[in-house]
């Protein structure tokens, strides 16, 4: 499967190799915070360089967490249907 196809959730600097390895080849990466803490999202934060996607720890259904992981899921679809990759889903 392409790397494109690839996202990650991440909550902290221990992930930033990660997420630099997605972004580098063409994969999606969310950084996700804790948000009833404050310094939690500060620290997030600062791996904007690192991440495409900063937003609360929020897996609820109409979050904005939840919106985005779907919207990329039917972007990546869309962009595969007509390819290879698409013999997977």
């Amino acid at each position: 499967m392409p790397a494109a196809c690839l996202f990650l959730l991440g909550d902290g600097f221990n992930d930033i190799p990660s997420f630099r390895f997605v972004k580098r080849y063409g994969g999606t990466a969310i950084c996700v915070f804790d948000p009833e803490r404050h310094e939690a999202k500060e620290r997030a934060m600062q791996m904007c360089d690192d991440v495409d996607l900063v937003v609360p720890a929020d897996y609820r259904r109409g979050s904005e967490l939840f919106t985005a992981v779907i919207t990329l899921l039917k972007r990546i679809y869309e962009r595969n249907e007509n390819t290879a990759v698409h013999q997977y889903y």
